[in-house]
């Protein structure tokens, strides 16, 4: 989306060869849904560059590109339904960033996933910052289990000491319970 701006634009667009790219489904991607300029392995970029801007440049009508979304900057909060009629209806999924509805936006063969707040994401990226949502989910849920296992272990052992064997048998109980649950999450934390 960001290369199509680019070339809406009037800018000028080039591409890391995909069989080049170390990550081609990105180069991959920006060739379908825009048709850059240039398409090169990444050696030949950098003795382009110094070429192109050395190049007069040719004059074109630049368009503006007009930002349907809602960003910070603006100065007034459009309603819900002028932000459905621009960008359309929201989609199920939520912002990584600020856990604000997501809508997805189609131009041509491209997606983008957009936040009231500006934050947008294609949808490989989205899926990422998913990932690592998860992720970091995951490991607050195991210290905070690993921790109520530690609380309840000294719980137990000072109902121990009192004396209190049914007080200690439930804290026993529940530390077993929770150290299933923590193993549960570990497993699933070495498999991400």
């Amino acid at each position: 989306m960001g290369l199509r701006q680019i070339k809406d634009a009037g800018g000028m667009t080039i591409v890391q060869e995909p069989s080049d790219a170390l990550y081609p489904d990105m180069p991959r991607n920006a060739i379908q849904i825009v048709e850059p300029d240039y398409v090169v392995p990444l050696r030949e970029i950098r003795t382009l560059l110094p070429r192109l801007i050395q190049e007069p440049v040719k004059e074109k009508v630049m368009k503006r590109f007009k930002d349907k979304g809602m960003k910070p900057e603006n100065e007034r909060i459009k309603s819900g339904l002028k932000i459905n009629k621009d960008m359309g209806p929201p989609s199920m999924f939520v912002c990584p960033d600020c856990n604000g509805p997501l809508w997805e936006m189609r131009d041509g063969k491209a997606a983008l996933f957009r936040c009231m707040v500006g934050h947008s994401f294609g949808p490989e990226n989205l899926f990422a910052a998913q990932t690592e949502e998860v992720e970091r989910a995951l490991w607050i849920a195991l210290r905070a289990l690993e921790e109520r296992i530690a609380l309840q272990q000294k719980l137990a052992e000072r109902a121990d000491s009192q004396k209190r064997d049914r007080s200690s048998r439930h804290f026993r109980n529940n530390v077993r319970e929770n150290s299933k649950h923590a193993q549960v999450i570990r497993k699933i934390l070495e498999t991400l």
